[in-house]
C-alpha cells in the first residue's frame, strides 16, 4: 500500500523541535490553516490517525471493523455461557446418580 502521510522533525534555532505532518494528495496542508484553530487541530488529528494506521503496514481488508469486533465478543460470551451450562449439567447428572456417568463423562470430554 502506498503511503499518503509522512512526518519529519523540524528543529528550531532555539533548540526546540516539533513533528511536522504531511498528507500527500490533500488539497490543503497544515500551512493552509491558522495555527491552533479548531480546523488545524482536526486536520492534525486526522493525519495522525491515518499515519498510525499506515504505520501498522496492514491493508484495509486486514483491519477488523468495530461491528466485527462486537460480533466476536458476543460469540465469546455465548461460548463461555454454554461452557458453564454444560459444566452445571454434568454436575447435576453426577449428583443424580451419585457418580460419573457416560453422559457426564462425554460432557466433560467436550468441555476440554
Amino acid at each position: 500500500m502506498k503511503r499518503i502521510t509522512d512526518s519529519q522533525i523540524v528543529k528550531h534555532a532555539d533548540g526546540s523541535s516539533h513533528e511536522q505532518l504531511y498528507c500527500f494528495g490533500h488539497l490543503w496542508g497544515p500551512a493552509y490553516f491558522r495555527k491552533d484553530s479548531a480546523d488545524y487541530k482536526e486536520y492534525i488529528s486526522i493525519v495522525q490517525k491515518l499515519k498510525a494506521y499506515e504505520d501498522t503496514g496492514r491493508e484495509p481488508e486486514e483491519i477488523l471493523s468495530s461491528l466485527q469486533l462486537a460480533e466476536i465478543a458476543c460469540l465469546q460470551i455465548r461460548y463461555q455461557k454454554r461452557q458453564e451450562l454444560l459444566e452445571r449439567a454434568a454436575e447435576c447428572i453426577e449428583n443424580c446418580y451419585g457418580r460419573e456417568t457416560e453422559l457426564s463423562e462425554a460432557i466433560r470430554k467436550e468441555l476440554n
